[in-house]
């Protein structure tokens, strides 16, 4: 038994366990596949007859209001606006809160999307600290935008609800620092889970995210 004799007999076993290898993996892919495929099939076959385009305008869809704390959120604000205002839904508003930022935040807002102080009548429904303004703007009708002395995410929340139009508020976070130490309070603290949802961007689903029954985030 020669040298040449082992390797051969090495390369040949290699050779055989690559072939080996290759053919579970791809029988792996094929099962996958073929469970995919089913389930794809299922799926076509319950929503063949679905109209989104005729369920976003129906009336049973219900306008939304999307709520969007934020404190010195300058440099991803209007990245963030720019987002839900683009959302596939029916009806519904964006209520960006500037409670109290110190980054020029508000001034981002103002600037890209032309806005103007309105004469909005402010709701006291839920306790809040003071009000300095509300904006909005005529390229976009659906933005309105508050601008408040700082006072927590709750209240902030709160403040968005005052100021909203829509039955069914949701919040939506401007970033994912959600808890600044020393200002802002946790998440927990602002958003109960029985009483309002977080909204992805997509807010397509969001008209599941019911708060009629909140009072009050604190």
């Amino acid at each position: 038994m020669t040298w040449m004799f082992i390797l051969t007999a090495i390369v040949l076993a290699f050779n055989r366990w690559v072939i080996y290898y290759f053919g579970v993996l791809n029988g792996v892919y094929l099962l996958l596949f073929l469970v995919s495929f089913v389930e794809v099939m299922r799926f076509v076959k319950r929503t063949f007859f679905s109209d989104y385009e005729q369920i976003l305008k129906s009336e049973m869809t219900w306008p939304i209001s999307i709520i969007v704390p934020a404190y010195n959120e300058a440099r991803n604000i209007v990245d963030t606006v720019r987002s839900l205002l683009a959302v596939n839904y029916g009806q519904f508003e964006v209520v960006v809160v500037n409670d109290g930022s110190a980054d020029g935040t508000l001034d981002r807002l103002l600037e890209t999307f032309e806005l103007k102080r309105a004469d909005k009548i402010y709701r006291h429904t839920l306790r809040t600290g003071p009000v300095r303004w509300i904006y909005a703007s005529l390229d976009y009708p659906n933005l309105i935008v508050v601008d408040k002395e700082w006072g927590g995410k709750a209240e902030a929340l709160n403040t968005g609800i005052n100021v909203s139009s829509r039955k069914t508020p949701c919040c939506a976070w401007s970033s994912r620092s959600w808890s600044i130490p020393g200002r802002w309070s946790p998440p927990a603290a602002s958003c109960a889970s029985s009483t309002a949802a977080r909204c992805a961007k997509d807010a397509s689903s969001a008209s599941a995210c019911r708060a009629r029954r909140c009072r009050s985030f604190r």
